[in-house]
């Protein structure tokens, strides 16, 4: 993947950048870059070396050849020089799924989920269950329109004797669920175990929304139970057996699977990729030992994901989609979420933007809604907040193509207002492609019940093949909805059905790829002046335009004119009609929108530092709250800007390097623009990543600003730039190919590229602003290491080398030191010049009253 001769300018310039720059300040002892990286096994040399450059492993992966590490920033270029390391990702950070359910005039931020406590349980047996699938009035709607009840009677199973991996926040045994929680694995370090109800609810949800089997009881009367019996007459069964109870039925496609708590999120809700890679890494482990025989082994069969991330290369990620390759490969059916970045195309999540996967979309079914608003805002809220009976894909569900040109999400179900069970006694109701996804698993659990040991491209293929594109009533095609919706029994009959592949065009370009997508002719606005009418759209039906948007596009100007077609007083009667407006940045993977608004008119201005290069998308779309159709005249035009920023240099970069260009600002300037622009951004495929990073060399070379987004281009706007010498940072941080070329753009007349000689200038003046230790390099060593410490002004310094008893073995400072960065050389020797044993031992910086100590492992 990296070039394999570099330029030795370029690798000396880094060098002297992490040296100087990386030794003794502040910034490089506090910030730390979490990464992944690729290594071949065994891991000991380069995890040596990590340790050496102050760097920690956090995860060392069995089933793919990487490591988690976390490294500071200034040792970059010491760890791309190392021997071994092929490539390295962001470890991207992630928190909970949320859904944005916008705001609504008069409601303000509207609720994407409602608690109510109170409520007593009891299991269903098989017998009352299958009593229930023959005359299904008494179920909610969800097992219904997806066919699980006709599976249960058609076949007699219902899940039994299959493994659902919930990877989420834990899963608590509640009583909808209870006696099928089997244990849980916690891989994020917080130690809250993973079956504790002290995790958050989501994963709890999630098992339920696939698996519940419970009647819920609550008194007679009671506003939960009037909402459920007025929008779904007969789902409801008041003064239960003469309880004075109204039994609730809460059923998942699955109601006799078990489960097997992955828990990645803490109990903070967040995440990250490398704790993700680690419990893919476990679930491989534990599914290979069970298939071989071994001790340890759990028989996971169906993997749950209700999460997702952005990705750079979807469907080629080297770690994500190794991984999920190899569960399907010991056996394990992967089903992921779509996400919730909709309504926009391009906004399909990591891992189920990966390939061969179950991604699932949501759709909205009209009565939960209703049941959810009556609940929030009291009776008849309910009815004029859903004012219509379409069945929808949701709003907030993530659409395809990826930027590979394969269509996601590959089905939908159920998702919006999902009743569900938390830990502590609350019952739920929510939404979010979090709960549409586990009905897939259920689904998939179901016919693993149904045929023991089938596969993951079986199951895939059968659930594929019984889809049903007619369910949904919005015109969606098969970027909103894929195959279709979700029928369990139609999968039976369709089993043995062929797995479709899931390949896209996969070109360079994302425009090419997308074009004939998911069946459809998309169109890029090619014209500097462009208007179309969208015609009428039923609620959530969408229009959607394609503008790609490079260096040369200096903005633009959106309106968008919306017409109802009912007359006011047929329209909503909370709202009125109207269209839901959104304008996504060029992200793919993950909705950065730049415009949002439910409204009848907008006028939308995107000036050039608002726009990232690749393709941005304007979507309209009738509004889900609508009573009847809506249709827009759309204006879009560019705008005629002279840029704020020059060219100033250019060059290629290798991925994990760095080039370093100076300046100086001899007074005051009230502000300097830059821009990193280059090749491969958002509208290439792959995607590559570039940071651009400001250095502060007058004052001490302290970090001063840095863009290290996922933004293409990198903007940085220095406020008030004081005067003094400057050194810009470009670093390849991600190049999937060989060589990256960029281009800076400045408001500066030049900046000088700065060759080793020049950089060793400039830095070699560099006064810290405070008291610094740094870690020793080499570490471990043997048999000697260096030792550098930072002084802001002359100072008396100790710098003493203890042992772990605390005896005192050597001191190698002694007196009054100069400011600046020093470096010390410790030979391994003691105070009588003969060679310490190995062992752990710890050097002290002593001056003023500042005491600093850090430890050292000599090793023989």
């Amino acid at each position: 993947m990296k070039k394999e001769q570099k330029s030795k300018i370029l690798l000396i310039c880094a060098l002297i950048l992490g040296l100087v720059l990386g030794t003794g300040t502040a910034f490089a002892a506090d910030d730390m870059v979490d990464m992944i990286v690729s290594v071949e096994k065994p891991y000991a040399n380069v995890i040596s070396h990590v340790q050496s450059i102050g760097g920690t492993v956090k995860f060392e992966y069995k089933n793919i050849n990487a490591i988690a590490i976390s490294v500071p920033r200034g040792e970059l270029d010491a760890l791309n020089r190392f021997e071994g390391i092929s490539n390295w990702s962001k470890d991207q950070q992630m928190k909970l799924p949320e859904v944005n359910k916008g705001y609504k005039e008069g409601y303000g931020e509207v609720p994407s989920k409602v608690d109510v406590t109170g409520a007593t349980t009891e299991v269903i047996t098989k017998e009352a269950l299958s009593a229930l699938a023959d005359s299904p009035e008494g179920l909610l709607t969800d097992v219904v329109t997806t066919g699980a009840a006709d599976f249960w009677s058609a076949t007699g199973h219902f899940g039994e004797g299959v493994i659902i991996g919930i990877m989420d926040t834990g899963v608590n045994e509640v009583s909808s669920i209870a006696g099928r929680v089997l244990g849980g694995e916690n891989f994020t370090g917080d130690g809250v175990s993973a079956n504790s109800p002290s995790n958050e609810n989501h994963g709890t949800n999630v098992a339920t929304a696939a698996g519940a089997n419970a009647y819920i009881y609550l008194p007679d009367g009671h506003y939960w139970a009037v909402a459920f019996e007025t929008h779904i007459p007969g789902s409801t069964t008041p003064n239960y057996q003469g309880s004075g109870l109204t039994a609730i039925p809460m059923v998942g496609p699955a109601p006799f699977a078990e489960f097997f708590a992955l828990k990645i999120f803490d109990i903070f809700g967040f995440t990250s990729n490398s704790i993700i890679l680690a419990a893919f890494d476990y679930a491989i482990d534990v599914k290979t030992k069970y298939n071989n025989g071994e001790p340890g082994g759990i028989n996971l069969q169906v993997i749950n994901g209700s999460f997702g991330g952005l990705t750079l290369n979807a469907g080629n990620d080297p770690y994500f989609g190794a991984m999920v390759t190899q569960l399907q490969d010991v056996g394990i059916v992967t089903v992921f979420s779509a996400g919730n970045e909709g309504p926009s195309s391009l906004t399909i999540g990591d891992p189920g933007a990966g390939k061969n996967n179950l991604t699932v979309g949501a759709t909205s079914i009209p009565e939960y809604e209703r049941i959810a608003y009556d609940i929030i805002y009291g009776p008849p809220i309910g009815s004029w907040w859903r004012a219509n009976d379409v069945h929808m894909v949701a709003e907030f569900s993530s659409r395809g193509p990826n930027a590979d040109g394969r269509c996601d999400p590959e089905i939908v179900a159920p998702g919006d207002w999902i009743f569900m069970q938390s830990p502590g006694g609350f019952i739920t109701i929510g939404s979010g492609t979090s709960f549409s996804s586990p009905m897939v698993a259920g689904a998939a659990a179901c016919l693993l019940s149904a045929h023991p040991g089938a596969s993951h491209n079986e199951v895939r293929a059968a659930l594929l093949a019984g889809a049903n594109p007619n369910v949904v009533e919005d015109n969606s095609g098969m970027e909103s909805q894929g195959y279709g919706f979700l029928d369990v029994y139609a999968a039976e009959q369709a089993w043995g059905a062929a797995n479709p592949p899931d390949v896209g065009l996969g070109s360079a370009s994302v425009a090419d790829n997308i074009k004939y997508a998911c069946d459809n002719h998309i169109k890029l606005v090619s014209s500097n002046q462009y208007y179309r009418e969208t015609g009428w759209m039923v609620p959530g039906e969408r229009t959607e335009f394609f503008i790609e948007v490079g260096a040369k596009n200096a903005g633009y100007s959106m309106q968008v004119e919306v017409t109802p077609e009912n007359a006011p007083e047929d329209q909503n009667l909370l709202f009125g009609d109207d269209c839901e407006i959104v304008v996504e940045s060029a992200w793919t993977s993950r909705s950065n929108p730049l415009y949002f608004n439910y409204t009848t008119s907008a006028n939308i201005t995107l000036t050039e530092d608002m726009l990232d290069f690749g393709i941005i998308r304007l979507t309209v779309m009738g509004d889900y709250t609508n009573a009847g159709r809506v249709k827009a005249n759309v204006y879009i035009e560019e705008l005629n800007q002279s840029p704020t920023v020059s060219p100033v240099v250019s060059g290629s970069i290798s991925e994990g390097y760095s080039h370093l260009y100076g300046f100086t600002i001899e007074s005051e300037k009230t502000d300097v623009d830059l821009a990193l622009v280059w090749d491969h951004d958002w509208a290439s495929y792959p995607t590559n990543d570039l940071d651009l990073i400001i250095w502060d060399i007058t004052n001490g070379g302290v970090l001063f600003d840095l863009a290290a987004s996922l933004d293409t281009p990198e903007r940085l706007t220095l406020a008030s730039l004081p005067a003094g010498q400057y050194i810009v940072e470009v670093n390849g941080f991600t190049v999937w190919d060989d060589m990256e070329s960029y281009t800076l753009y400045a408001d500066l007349q030049a900046l000088a590229k700065l060759g080793p000689k020049e950089a060793e200038e400039m830095l070699a003046n560099l006064k810290p602003t405070e008291v610094s230790l740094a870690q020793n390099y080499p570490n471990p060593f043997n048999p000697e290491t260096s030792i550098s410490y930072a002084l802001p002004e002359a100072a008396n310094v100790t710098l003493q080398i203890y042992d772990i008893r605390g005896g005192l073995v050597n001191t190698l400072v002694n007196g009054e030191m100069a400011s600046g960065t020093h470096e010390v050389l410790w030979t391994g020797d003691n105070t009588a010049g003969m060679k310490v044993s190995t062992g752990m031992y710890f050097y002290v910086l002593k001056t003023g009253n500042k005491v600093m100590k850090k430890s050292m492992l000599m090793l023989k």
